[in-house]
């Protein structure tokens, strides 16, 4: 049977694409040590994460880098002006080592592979929930009631401004997409849900 086939990055689609920069930034927090962020994602770059480059002494194409790039000849390095492309080296020297900056460059990390060895710091948000303003708020006066949340003798109006208010503290999570509503679209319609008189909700 055949393997599935690995998809090739497209260098033109840069919503697909990360700065090695910005990559790097974002490994540093979870792993508390800029350092190390370097060395993972030099690693990751010469076994799983996809990369290209952008040559900026001259307008070129991009072009995806060979893997053996960051193998034999390059590595990530975090100094205080930021992150380095660096020549590796390949015998031992003694005193202070010195270091060859690859200039001219910028490099960016293919966000497929990203999330597939970083899922959790690079896979896209999952999308928000949605509901209509009638689901929502049905679901809500159902909860308030349960929880014995609604104020005894309260008049219909007054309800109606109390789903509105909780609709509209709702709506700033962002894993949640409710449909617009106004109280007097709520009070004219809190009958036909089965949501006035409270006794009837379920």
């Amino acid at each position: 049977m055949g393997e599935t086939a690995i998809a090739r990055p497209n260098v033109f689609d840069i919503s697909q694409w990360l700065p090695t920069e910005e990559v790097h930034r974002r490994l540093c927090q979870p792993l508390g040590n800029r350092h190390q962020a370097a060395r993972d994602l030099t690693v990751a770059h010469a076994t799983s994460v996809r990369t290209m480059r952008r040559w900026l002494v001259r307008p070129t194409q991009p072009k995806l880098c060979d893997i053996r790039l960051w193998l034999v000849k390059f590595e990530l390095q975090s100094w205080s002006d930021g992150l380095l492309v660096v020549y590796r080296l390949h015998r031992p020297t003694f005193g202070i080592n010195p270091v060859r900056r690859l200039r001219g460059y910028i490099f960016f990390d293919w966000v497929p592979d990203l999330a597939r060895v970083w899922p959790k710091i690079f896979e896209p948000p999952s999308p928000p929930r949605r509901l209509t303003a009638k689901e929502w708020i049905v679901l809500e006066a159902q909860r308030l009631k349960r929880l014995d949340e609604i104020p005894v003798g309260i008049k219909k109006r007054d309800f109606a401004k109390l789903l509105k208010k909780k609709r509209d503290e709702a709506a700033k999570d962002s894993s949640l997409e409710i449909g617009a509503a106004d109280w007097p679209y709520i009070a004219n319609h809190l009958q036909e849900w089965d949501l006035w008189p409270i006794a009837r909700i379920q």
